[in-house]
């Protein structure tokens, strides 16, 4: 059964549309530094296998992870378009200037 017309149910709510999910900057800044420090932690590793004296031997070599704002924006559980709405945002622009250079 549909709302009756000319309800005011919406001015019962508590808010209008859904909560941020980062509102503070230090929330923020320390949930990208996680990403920096797990993708130090994480490298991609490279495998290579070196013949020394006719014997085969499988390496494998770290490589750096680059960090991206799209692999940032996933880690964060984020969509792009609110990163670049955070970048508007007065309290969050320190934190998104500082991670986007």
């Amino acid at each position: 059964m549909p709302a009756p017309k000319g309800n005011k149910f919406w001015l019962a709510r508590s808010s209008h549309g859904a909560k941020p999910k980062f509102s503070d900057p230090e929330v923020l800044l320390k949930a990208c530094l996680e990403y920096f420090e797990w993708c130090e932690d994480n490298p991609l590793q490279e495998h290579k296998v070196i013949v020394c004296e006719g014997c085969p031997t499988d390496v494998y070599i770290d490589k750096l992870r680059a960090t991206t704002l799209d692999g940032l924006t996933l880690f964060l559980d984020i969509a792009i378009e609110t990163w670049h709405n955070y970048r508007k945002v007065k309290d969050l622009m320190a934190v998104t200037s500082q991670v986007d250079r």
